[in-house]
C-alpha cells in the first residue's frame, strides 16, 4: 500500500497540473481569487515534535475551478499518515473566500497494518474575510480568528490559532 499512495498522489498532481495548463484560466491580479487559486506543494509541516520538511512529508493543496483538494503525507515517524480531502470553495460578492470538505480520508500505517478513517475535519464551511491586502499578498482569517491563511504570488501559509501549521510553494497559478 505504501507504494500505491505516492503513485496516486503523483497521478492526481499531474492531472491537476495538466488541467490548469490546458484551461489557461486566470483571474485579474487584483481579485482575491488571483491570490488563492492555484496548485501548491507542501514545504513545511509544523507539529508538536518540530518542523517537518521533505522527504519526511510531502503533499499538495489545490484550489481550482470550484474544487479544493488536499493530499498530505507524513512519513516522519514509524506511523505513516496520509490525508486526502476533496471539497468545494466559493467567493461571495465581496470577495470573501469559503470552503468545506465533502469527503476526507485518513490512512494510518504502522506495524499492525493499515487503518482508514473517513471523517470530515470539520462540519460546514469555513468562511474567511480579508484582513490585509497589498499588491503582492493577501491575509484572510475566519471570524473566530482560529484559522488564518497568508497568500503571496509564490507561496501560501496556514496558521492555526496564531501558530504556523503548514507552508506551501505555489507551483501553478
Amino acid at each position: 500500500m505504501t507504494t500505491r499512495i505516492p503513485r496516486t498522489i503523483a497521478v492526481l498532481a499531474t492531472t491537476l497540473v495538466s488541467i490548469a495548463l490546458l484551461t489557461g484560466a486566470s483571474k485579474p491580479e487584483s481579485s482575491a481569487a488571483s491570490f488563492i487559486e492555484g496548485i501548491y506543494d507542501l514545504q513545511e509541516w509544523h507539529t508538536d515534535a518540530g518542523v517537518l520538511k521533505t522527504p519526511q512529508i510531502y503533499g499538495h493543496f489545490v484550489v481550482l475551478r470550484g474544487t479544493i483538494t488536499t493530499v498530505l503525507h507524513n512519513g516522519a515517524s514509524p506511523e505513516k499518515t496520509t490525508i486526502a480531502g476533496i471539497g468545494h470553495y466559493s467567493f461571495d460578492a465581496n470577495g470573501h473566500f469559503s470552503y468545506a470538505y465533502d469527503d476526507s480520508e485518513t490512512i494510518t500505517e504502522d506495524s499492525s497494518g493499515l487503518k482508514v478513517e473517513r471523517k470530515l475535519p470539520w462540519t460546514g464551511e469555513k468562511v474567511f474575510t480579508q484582513v490585509e491586502r497589498t499588491p503582492t499578498s493577501l491575509r484572510i482569517k475566519t471570524a473566530d480568528g482560529g484559522t488564518e491563511f497568508y497568500f503571496t504570488k509564490t507561496s501560501f501559509a496556514a496558521f492555526d490559532n496564531g501558530k504556523p501549521l503548514r507552508s506551501y510553494k505555489r507551483v501553478i497559478k
